[in-house]
């Protein structure tokens, strides 16, 4: 069974409705569900920002990632 990830919207009568398709072999297995609020950029703070930049750039740190040169500016035609 594969792990899945949906956003979905509070309906106005405060019930949150999910239908997500699974492989019939999945039938009546148990699973775990979680709900989190998300996040808009709007809702995020300076320091909710700079975490979410360090969690996201830590998780690429042992990647060996090297930024590219910057390119000419207009690109060449050719």
């Amino acid at each position: 069974m594969e792990t899945k990830q949906v956003q979905s919207r509070i309906g106005p009568d405060g019930v949150l409705t999910l239908q997500l398709p699974f492989a019939p072999e999945d039938a009546n297995r148990p699973v775990n569900v979680t709900v989190t609020p998300a996040v808009s950029a709007g809702d995020v703070g300076q320091a909710e920002w700079a975490e979410i930049v360090n969690r996201v750039y830590g998780s690429c740190a042992g990647l060996d990632l090297e930024e590219p040169a910057d390119e000419p500016w207009p690109p060449a035609s050719t």
